[in-house]
């Protein structure tokens, strides 16, 4: 029997690791184990915070809370821009979408607008983009009924300026981000501004959040509020007027401002052409221009003022010395200097009177070149005035090492400077404040969103010439009103001084002047002992055979001032009276305005009598509903206030809230403020709903909302649907959805 080889070899035994081999392995197995301790520990101990807050992002995010912006207010309260709740901005997430053409078109539909260019957004390339930013909410609603996944709705205020254009170019404006860019708004980002706050949510899902009360939360603080010297109706008078001249002598543009010379106060300033910073985008960068701020321009015979203060200062001049006016021409170095109407002789205050170039020329020349220019520098010519807004230029006054030989000829009668219209103003309100030029005050008060106010006093700058001297400008000014130049700036039964200014346009390209084109001017005060109000006009380029400005600005100054003298709380002239000051003593120690809305007569009486000022009674009744100046502004003792009567109700230191449908929002905004209540608007035209409604008692200080035109209709409807449904509810009422749903937007922000 033959035995199978595979069953007779004997079994092979395992070759035994060499040491070195064993070594090497426990030595690899000790290094990895060493390494995931060592990462262990880095994540676990020194790293933990780290991952922590990476852990936390995946499921809590932070979103910032956005403030509401804050007021800007006229001198008497008037709101002068509003926060518009119920706005939505829509965007998309392209990554999202599923059908672009056909969300373009739905989207085109609501908003009415191209497809063509909503598809162009979507398909741009970017992970989000804005399709429109602030719509109203029944297009934001209709858009989250879409139900797609991709859109995000962001909830925002939006800036709306009560008045429209009335005041644009001082309030300037805000971008879709609600920044200021310009006016009030740029100058006092920060206070208006208020600061963000910030909440943590829950995220759940791809792009849902929820809020979470254990988690931290951040409230925003609302901007702070500013108050200007302003007053609306000032200003919106001033601006009809301007712009109808304007129109009417079919000029370039125009500029105005309104002063009052005592304490600076600006009430109206304004340039044409207009803007509404409700759509600051539809208008032109010279719209949006504060141009009596920004733009310099050769002043003309208004500036022979300055002349005649050095020369009354300087005691090289008597009034009633007779010039010779060389019948219209006479020669100056190599330039020849005339005369628009020709005269022989005229006495110094004649020269003034009627503007003669020839006679302010060869009086000037008594002056030395160092004093004339020292005279023009002292009343704020070639220096910022100052005043809370920017891009103020300074003009152009050269020094007098580089004056040719005709310079100070040439600049005597406003020719060869430049200044800015406010530069303007507040020289000749030195004059009407005997002598005392002051700063441009244009912001009253500013409370900050701390709640801390500072208030804004008159500033005395300088003494520009005695008392003795600004009262013989004021009276030389009051014959050029009567007797000269400005005969279309009489206002019957009360005393103006004023000046005319007709000046040719300077041809930059060509260094010489126009021929045919020119800046029309008049500025003047009244009344002429104590000047309460001084109004500026200028006219640039008005084109036809009529173009003095004694035949076109002057009326405006008439129109102007007719209507204000109406309307303008009028007060005892401040600083008028008072001895000739030093530079450095103070102008004046304020007394605050109390408040005096909702108190009757007696308590008002009382109240004014204690701080030594006197009320000027207006309107009957016996409760106040309104102050001309707003409380807390600062007078001097023995001042007016006017107070305003009228039958309001007033219950427990509330007041009765009056029918106010049919009333254009600016009346109806005058009404309320006029009670103490501001007034929230929504919509353009007459008001057509109001909550409260009328004969309801609110608190002074609280809100009413106006609800104007189609949106007035809309949300009477909704009242009266919704006081239907009421009646009719049984035991569950239906509950409608007012708001889009929340989304969130890219990179896990809720909205």
């Amino acid at each position: 029997m033959k035995l199978d080889r595979r069953w007779n070899t004997r079994p092979t035994l395992p070759v035994p690791m060499s040491r070195g081999r064993v070594l090497t392995v426990l030595s690899g197995l000790l290094i990895l184990a060493g390494a995931i301790l060592f990462r262990l520990g880095d994540i676990q101990l020194v790293k933990h915070s780290q991952f922590t807050e990476r852990a936390e992002k995946q499921y809590r995010n932070r979103r910032p809370i956005e403030p509401l912006r804050g007021r800007i207010l006229d001198r008497c309260g008037n709101e002068l821009v509003a926060n518009l709740p119920n706005y939505y901005s829509v965007g998309v997430r392209p990554s999202d979408v599923r059908d672009v053409n056909g969300l373009s078109r739905k989207l085109a539909t609501i908003l009415e607008e191209p497809v063509t260019a909503i598809r162009a957004q979507i398909e741009g390339g970017r992970s989000f983009v804005w399709i429109e930013r602030k719509v109203r909410s029944h297009l934001a609603q209709q858009i989250a009924a879409l139900g797609d996944s991709s859109l995000v709705i962001q909830r925002e205020t939006k800036r709306e300026y009560t008045y429209g254009p009335v005041g644009g170019q001082v309030l300037g404006f805000v971008d879709v981000d609600n920044k200021g860019r310009s006016g009030i708004e740029h100058q006092f980002e920060t206070v208006l501004a208020g600061e963000p706050g910030w909440e943590v949510l829950q995220k759940y899902g791809s792009y849902r959040q929820l809020i979470n009360p254990d988690y931290p939360r951040q409230e925003a603080v609302d901007g702070g509020t500013v108050v200007l010297s302003i007053d609306v109706n000032a200003q919106a008078i001033a601006e009809e007027e301007l712009e109808e001249a304007v129109e009417k002598y079919h000029a370039a543009n125009g500029m105005i401002i309104v002063t009052r010379p005592s304490t600076g106060e600006i009430l109206a300033m304004a340039s044409t052409p207009r803007y509404d910073p409700n759509d600051p985008g539809d208008f032109s960068a010279l719209a949006r221009k504060n141009r009596v701020v920004t733009d310099g321009y050769e002043p003309g015979s208004t500036f022979k003022i300055v002349t005649f203060a050095a020369l009354v200062e300087q005691d090289r001049m008597k009034i009633d010395e007779v010039i010779n006016c060389e019948n219209g021409r006479y020669q100056v170095a190599d330039r020849v200097i005339r005369d628009s109407h020709p005269y022989d002789r005229l006495t110094a205050e004649g020269v003034l009177a009627k503007s003669s170039n020839i006679g302010t020329a060869k009086l000037a020349a008594r002056l030395e070149p160092k004093e004339f220019y020292t005279a023009i520098r002292d009343f704020g010519f070639g220096s910022e005035t100052g005043i809370e807004l920017t891009g103020e230029t300074n003009g152009i006054l050269l020094p007098p090492n580089k004056w040719s030989g005709v310079s100070q000829a040439n600049m005597s009668i406003g020719q060869g400077i430049t200044v800015t219209a406010l530069q303007l103003a507040m020289a000749y309100g030195a004059v009407a404040n005997n002598g005392m030029l002051m700063k441009p005050l244009l912001v009253l008060s500013v409370t900050h969103p701390d709640g801390t106010t500072e208030l804004r006093e008159p500033q005395p700058i300088r003494r520009v010439v005695r008392p003795s001297t600004a009262r013989m400008l004021r009276l030389m000014l009051e014959e050029a009103v009567i007797n000269g130049t400005g005969g279309n700036a009489k206002i019957e039964g009360i005393r103006v001084s004023g000046k005319t200014g007709t000046a040719q346009k300077v041809d930059h390209k060509n260094r010489m002047y126009y021929q045919d084109r020119y800046v029309s001017s008049f500025i003047g005060m009244t009344p002429t002992e104590h000047p309460e109000y001084l109004c500026l006009v200028v006219i640039d380029d008005p084109r036809g055979n009529i173009y003095y400005g004694g035949s076109i600005a002057a009326p405006v100054f008439k129109s102007v001032m007719e209507r204000l003298l109406v309307i303008l709380p009028r007060q005892d002239a401040m600083m008028a009276d008072l001895p000739d000051m030093d530079e450095h003593e103070p102008a004046y120690q304020g007394i605050e305005v109390p408040h005096l809305v909702t108190l009757t007569r007696r308590e008002a009486n009382n109240s004014l009598g204690k701080l030594g000022l006197k009320p000027e009674w207006l309107g009957e009744g016996d409760v106040v509903i309104g102050q001309g100046i707003p409380p807390g502004t600062s007078l001097l003792e023995g001042a007016t206030v006017q107070v305003v009567l009228g039958p309001c109700a007033v219950q427990e230191g509330r007041v009765m809230i009056p029918d106010l449908s049919g009333l254009d929002l600016r009346e109806a905004i005058a009404t309320l403020s006029r009670i103490g209540i501001r007034a929230v608007v929504d919509g353009s035209g007459p008001v057509t709903w109001q909550n409260p409604a009328q004969g309801e008692f609110l608190a002074v200080g609280s809100d009413c909302h106006l609800y104007a035109g189609e949106t007035g209709e809309r949300k009477k409807q909704q009242n009266h649907k919704a006081a239907e449904r009421r009646r009719l509810a049984q035991a569950t009422p239906e509950v409608q959805k007012d708001e889009p749903e929340t989304t969130t937007e890219p990179g896990g922000q809720a909205q």
